[in-house]
C-alpha cells in the first residue's frame, strides 16, 4: 500500500491553532514528543479540518485509485466513525464500530468496500474513548 496522506499534528512555530488540524469534545491531551492523543473516557477526537480532511474527489480526479484504506494505530477501546461528505447534500457515516486499539496491530479500514464507485467529496475520522488511556 501507498500512503497517501497521514496526519498533520500542530507544528509549533508554524502554525499551532489547534482547530486547523483537528476538534476535540471532553478530556483529550496531545503530545508533540510522542505524536500521540490521549483521550479520557466519553471524551471525542475529530478530523473535520482543514490539514485533516482527506478529499476523495481530489484523488479520484488526479489518479486510478485502486484501494482506499484508513489505518489508525493507538491503544484502548474506542469507537471509530468515518465520515463521507459528498458535495452539496448531507454527510453519512459509512463506519462506526467499537474496537480495541493495539500499538502493535494498526486497525485497517477499507474504505473501498463502503464507498460507491466514483464518490466523490471528503472523508474524516472521530474517535470516542470507551476507557480510561485511549490513544491515538
Amino acid at each position: 500500500m501507498i500512503t497517501l496522506q497521514n496526519l498533520v499534528f500542530p507544528e509549533p512555530g508554524i502554525c499551532s491553532e489547534n482547530e486547523l488540524y483537528f476538534r476535540t469534545d471532553g478530556a483529550v491531551g496531545l503530545s508533540y514528543t510522542r505524536g500521540e492523543f490521549r483521550l479520557s473516557p466519553g471524551s471525542q477526537l475529530s478530523f473535520d479540518s482543514y490539514f485533516n480532511l482527506f478529499n476523495l474527489g481530489k484523488w479520484n480526479a488526479a489518479c486510478d485509485l485502486d484501494g482506499v484504506f484508513l489505518e489508525l494505530t493507538g491503544a484502548g477501546l474506542a469507537e471509530i466513525r468515518v465520515h463521507h461528505e459528498p458535495p452539496g447534500r448531507s454527510g453519512d457515516v459509512i463506519y462506526c464500530e467499537s474496537v480495541g486499539l493495539a500499538k502493535d496491530a494498526p486497525h485497517v479500514i477499507a474504505l473501498s468496500d463502503l464507498l460507491p464507485t466514483g464518490a466523490n467529496g471528503v472523508i474524516y475520522v472521530e474517535l470516542t474513548a470507551l476507557e480510561d488511556g485511549v490513544t491515538l
